[in-house]
């Protein structure tokens, strides 16, 4: 390649430390002065070794191509070539799913992301009708820390236990700080606070402790597992106060959630989650007066008494599919199944829904 810009003179016109100097850049010389045939050779040996020393020789001859001392073509090699280690780590889709210690590792800066869900459900079960639903989802991370805080809102026209309500409204707080072990093991606390205008509990609050672990963790597939420990309070509406003469649960509880996210294609991700909330005090069990031996009264107004203690267990099972137009818009559908071992009054023990959104993200 550089054959013929090369001058061959004979080496006693040169001084001693001429001919030193020149023996500094004998092997450089050798591979460039060779036959076409070792050149094409070696520069491909090269490239395959070190790719970085290759695009450095491109770039001395396209240098001397265009005539420029060796101090400009120093100055320019400097400026376009940035070692890798200067570089910033680049976090992976969804980084919060996964543990810190993940591709790139830690990190001393803060990563953040926004996701805005807009979706319409169909519900069926103690709860019926339709339901439009908004979501606000935020994620933070620094080190080993990750933060999630997201709100929910709904409104619906629905009927609860076979009575048409008008006009529900329903708000959903929920915190979660989250501290990454190490790879697979990690410690998270938690917090939600739920509003509801028509239904028996008229707001719920939820605290919990407990470790998890990335039981899988890989590019197309992940499972995660957290159990935990926490107590959970019920407010009870004005209307279900007056008939049970109780105002509100405030109870222990024992939570364990598991979530699984496989990635079908580039575009195409399934997830599942399934949930169990298991109250670990007895509760009472509230049924109307004379149609059954009651345990229990507590007020002479109440047309409901207490025929026997329980503890309660939810479970909730989630499954659907997420579909990525771009890196910013995707498009959602999931079905939902929940089961109540203890519901309240005349509450029916089953619920589902369908449902279908968009949701735009940023990070």
């Amino acid at each position: 390649m550089y054959a013929n810009r090369v001058e061959h003179k004979p080496l006693v016109k040169f001084s001693v430390r001429a001919t030193t100097i020149k023996w500094r850049f004998i092997p450089l010389l050798c591979l460039l002065t060779s036959p076409s045939q070792s050149q094409t050779t070696d520069l491909k040996y090269i490239k395959a070794v070190d790719p970085a020393l290759y695009q450095k020789l491109l770039k001395i001859e396209q240098c001397q191509k265009q005539k420029k001392t060796a101090e400009q073509c120093k100055t320019n090699l400097t400026a376009s070539v940035t070692p890798t280690q200067d570089k910033a780590p680049s976090k992976p889709r969804d980084w919060w799913n996964v543990s810190a210690y993940d591709d790139p590792g830690l990190a001393p800066q803060w990563y953040h992301a926004i996701q805005s869900d807009a979706s319409f459900n169909k519900m069926k079960g103690n709860i019926s009708g339709s339901q439009y639903s908004t979501k606000l989802q935020y994620y933070t991370r620094y080190n080993a820390w990750t933060n999630s805080a997201y709100l929910s809102y709904s409104k619906d026209n629905i009927s609860q236990s076979n009575v048409l309500v008008s006009n529900r409204r329903n708000r959903l707080l929920n915190f979660g700080s989250r501290y990454d072990l190490n790879d697979t093991w990690y410690a998270q606390a938690g917090y939600a606070h739920e509003q509801d205008s028509i239904l028996s509990i008229k707001d719920k609050n939820i605290r919990y402790i407990g470790t998890g672990a990335f039981l899988v963790d890989s590019p197309t597939v992940k499972l995660n597992l957290l159990m935990a420990i926490g107590r959970q309070t019920e407010n009870f509406s004005e209307q279900t106060s007056l008939v049970t003469g109780q105002f509100d649960f405030d109870y222990r509880i024992a939570y364990l959630y598991q979530q699984f996210d496989w990635a079908l294609s580039e575009d195409l991700n399934f997830n599942q989650a399934f949930s169990v909330v298991h109250g670990m005090d007895n509760l009472p069990n509230f049924t109307v007066i004379d149609t059954t031996e009651c345990i229990e009264t507590f007020s002479e107004a109440a047309t409901y008494c207490v025929e026997g203690y329980n503890k309660p267990t939810n479970y909730k099972f989630t499954m659907g599919l997420e579909y990525e137009i771009n890196q910013y818009i995707s498009l959602l559908y999931n079905i939902s199944i929940n089961h109540d071992s203890q519901p309240l009054l005349d509450d029916q023990s089953n619920n589902s829904s369908h449902k279908i959104g968009i949701r735009a993200s940023f990070q």
